[in-house]
């Protein structure tokens, strides 16, 4: 079960970036495609590690690889829109909640992944918490979250796939070359460089250095993940980002008590006891992940 272990230090690290992102959207660059580019740009720093494990694949599994990393980057555009629109505690919750959904149908059909009776508990708790955690957002935050989880969902099934066939340096680079091919696209096109012009993502260089620090986090944070994804369960290791959750809600809670000039979010007594409530129920299924 070292692979769920490596997957909750990822996700404590995601927890972390995600705050920073909501940060640096809301007070910062606050365009969301502007912002998926240059985290896109910065993946193919990856390929410095090419040289270490490179092969080949073949046409059709490269042809996986390079979905797999575009559907990533469709996923962290519709991700940032939705926690620039809304509360980034709740936010996570659906995009995590909704994502092991579709991946485990994904995995069930074409992976013929079983799941114990009791991890199926615990997953439905996942789902139980979700629900809970999505009481009360606003539409366009939802559709964003929705399409958020969908392509998180199909961009780490199609890795698994990757990873059961080729090494898992070699299998990850390629998945992150797949990343940076729509940043590369959306610089031919007139319209996305007129948004980038007009927003010019004009921080100051203490910001960009946050940018900076934060996209290497979640490189990092991303690194482990996919590591566990090669060696664990895809459906589990999904489901077990409850954890982000409650992390999420603690640094939010936190932060908005104390530093409201950086993440604040609702404090009413309704709206905190609801995402404790998520907060329970999911620290429960983790908890029978682990038995």
């Amino acid at each position: 079960m070292s692979w769920l272990i490596l997957a909750i230090v990822s996700y404590f690290l995601n927890a972390v970036v995600s705050l920073t992102d909501k940060f640096l959207l809301s007070k910062k660059a606050k365009n969301p495609l502007v912002y998926a580019f240059y985290s896109g740009i910065l993946t193919s720093f990856i390929v410095i590690l090419w040289p270490l494990d490179f092969a080949f694949l073949s046409p059709d599994l490269t042809l996986i690889a390079l979905l797999a990393g575009a559907s990533f980057f469709a996923a962290i555009f519709f991700y940032y829109s939705a926690i620039l629109a809304g509360e980034v505690s709740r936010v996570v919750p659906v995009v995590g909640g909704v994502s092991p959904i579709i991946i485990f149908g994904l995995s069930y059909v074409f992976l013929e992944e079983r799941l114990p009776a009791f991890w199926f508990l615990g997953f439905l708790l996942l789902v139980l918490g979700t629900v809970v955690f999505t009481l009360g957002k606003g539409k366009k935050t939802s559709i964003y979250s929705f399409a958020a989880a969908a392509s998180f969902a199909v961009s780490f099934f199609l890795t698994k796939i990757v990873f059961l066939e080729a090494s898992f340096l070699n299998g990850f680079v390629w998945t992150r070359i797949g990343a940076v091919l729509p940043p590369l696209v959306l610089l031919f096109l007139p319209f996305f460089r007129k948004v980038m012009r007009q927003s010019g993502f004009n921080i100051k260089r203490r910001s960009f250095f946050l940018f900076l620090s934060n996209k290497g986090l979640s490189a990092v944070a991303f690194f482990i993940l996919n590591y566990a994804i090669a060696v664990g369960s895809l459906t589990m290791i999904n489901a077990a980002q409850g954890v982000q959750y409650v992390f999420l809600f603690i640094m939010t809670l936190v932060l908005s008590v104390y530093l409201p000039h950086v993440v604040k979010e609702s404090l009413r007594p309704r709206v905190v006891f609801q995402k404790i409530m998520g907060t329970i129920l999911i620290s429960l299924a983790v908890v029978m992940l682990f038995i």
